[in-house]
């Protein structure tokens, strides 16, 4: 089959440069269009930052964020004052006596159920020498307040003089009984 053209010369070519400016009009546009959705597309994207912006500036300015942080605030300046107000005990307990560190030392050391029953101190050459007796209400606080006095830096030459031995106190109850006998170093 033979496809003959029976349009004139003059309108084939204008049907073609139809065709051209249609495809030139396609291939201009098609990019544009692109480009246009591209640009949308990032500005709808800056525009959900910008409100995340504006929910997180607004929460900035809360009245609860403000109150924390001025909560936070405030115990900032109160542990900076504890701070500074135990910086001047432990310089008042560098001046302490001996006696008054070792009685500043012994709530630390003895546990709760724990009396003591007599309390030496002694001169010896110099130095000072400490005979303590407790009752305890079980063998355990024995091996604490020993462990404790040990790890004491004002305690040198710890000894176990007597103990642990079972006894009644003053009200019949069973007790345990032990003494010690130890150095106090002058210079922890």
């Amino acid at each position: 089959m033979v496809n003959i053209n029976l349009v004139p010369e003059k309108l084939r070519s204008a049907e073609a440069l139809k065709l051209i400016v249609v495809l030139g009009c396609l291939s201009l546009t098609l990019p544009a269009a692109f480009w246009a959705l591209r640009f949308q597309a990032k500005r709808a994207e800056l525009a959900a930052v910008e409100h995340e912006l504006d929910l997180l500036n607004a929460e900035l300015v809360s009245p609860q964020l403000k109150q924390v942080v001025a909560d936070v605030e405030q115990f900032a300046k109160d542990q900076s004052d504890l701070d500074s107000k135990r910086s001047n005990v432990d310089k008042l307990r560098g001046r302490q006596v001996m006696i008054l560190k070792l009685l500043d030392m012994l709530p630390d050391i003895v546990p709760r159920k724990a009396r003591i029953k007599t309390m030496v101190v002694s001169d010896e050459k110099g130095a000072k020498k400490v005979d303590l007796s407790f009752e305890f209400a079980a063998i355990e606080s024995v091996a604490a307040v020993y462990e404790n006095l040990e790890a004491s830096p004002l305690v040198d030459k710890l000894e176990l003089v007597s103990g642990p031995e079972a006894a009644k106190d003053g009200l019949g109850k069973s007790v345990v009984s032990a003494a010690f006998k130890f150095s106090l170093l002058e210079q922890p």
